[in-house]
């Protein structure tokens, strides 16, 4: 979904600007690596998705962090806070409730237990419960910046994927791209 704008970013035209067009384009490339035997044989694409990860999560950092980026499409609209919703503290409502399988979603990858159990060299109950544990951390870590980033720069007004508030830039439409290979 957000490939189109990059193209547009880029004055592409025509075909490209159809989702339905990168949807087959990812599944031309994604179908054939996701048949391989083993977890190893994707070491180079999971470390270029690490590598995606982080430089997205940077992205979405730095623009909360540092005031000379502007968050809002200065095009769009001349007020530089125009696009920044409301923010609280802290709420806890029956909404609470209603994003709680949003965390539950993010953290339930059991089924990929038993492959890398299966890959693990020396496999031992104690090096187990550490790539568990260093999984989960990660993750969590990168879901609490990511999130409390886009919330700080952004406040209600944050839309389901993050990258569509930012501002059409060539750094925002490599984090897109990035986003889509992922």
């Amino acid at each position: 979904g957000l490939m189109p704008s990059v193209v547009v970013n880029f004055a592409g035209s025509g075909i490209f600007l159809h989702r339905t067009v990168w949807v087959l384009i990812g599944f031309c490339f994604v179908a054939p690596i996701s048949c391989f035997k083993t977890l190893d044989a994707l070491k180079f694409t999971s470390a270029m998705a690490v590598f995606f990860v982080f430089f997205i999560s940077c992205l979405i950092f730095t623009y909360a962090v540092d005031p000379a980026l502007k968050p809002c499409d200065d095009d769009a609209n001349p007020d530089p806070n125009a696009c920044v919703g409301s923010t609280q503290s802290f709420v806890v409502n029956m909404n609470t409730l209603r994003v709680f399988g949003v965390f539950v979603f993010a953290y339930s990858c059991q089924m990929n237990i038993f492959p890398v159990v299966n890959e693990l060299k020396r496999p031992t109950i104690k090096r187990f419960n550490y790539v568990i544990l260093l999984s989960i951390a990660t993750a969590f870590s990168l879901y609490a910046i990511v999130a409390g980033s886009g919330y700080v720069t952004y406040g209600d007004a944050v839309e389901s994927n993050i990258l569509i508030n930012y501002p059409n830039t060539t750094t925002t439409s490599i984090a897109r791209i990035f986003v889509s290979l992922l």
